[in-house]
């Protein structure tokens, strides 16, 4: 199978802006806590005129620690596909300690089963806020940023 080129992005942090509380960056609650990022619009439209699927991967751990729901985060993400020109959004709820294969937390697996968009694409470029979600693009051979 031939893999298309791809953009992975992480959400919070890149997308929209992260509230920091203690020195640690947290995610939007809700959807009223959503800001994006400036530029983030302009960016990813440019984006998408080249043809690149724009597919946010994202760990959202306090789901796993009872600090958020997934129906929450799913809203959020709900709400930023109807902004954003993204072709998928695909979510890690498991805590780092769970030791999941999900794509955004673990650096060997960065696609779902083929049904998935994100089976069919080889990333080109990958950006993160962090060196855990920075690792798959790295050795998928992406340009980070």
């Amino acid at each position: 199978m031939t893999l298309r080129p791809a953009v992975f992005l992480d959400r919070d942090g890149v997308l929209n802006r992260t509230t920091v509380r203690d020195g640690t960056p947290h995610p939007p609650g809700s959807v009223a806590e959503i800001e994006l990022l400036p530029g983030v619009p302009e960016a990813l439209n440019r984006l998408a005129d080249t043809g690149f699927p724009l597919i946010v991967v994202t760990n959202q751990p306090d789901v796993a620690r009872g600090t958020q729901t997934r129906d929450a985060v799913e809203q959020i993400n709900r709400f930023l596909c109807e902004r954003l020109p993204l072709t998928a959004v695909y979510v890690c709820y498991h805590d780092t300690p769970d030791g999941c294969d999900c794509p955004s937390l673990n650096p060997a697996c960065c696609y779902r089963p083929p049904e998935n968009t994100a089976s069919t694409c080889r990333p080109v470029g990958w950006s993160a806020t962090a060196g855990a979600t920075w690792r798959p693009g790295r050795r998928r051979g992406a340009k980070l940023f």
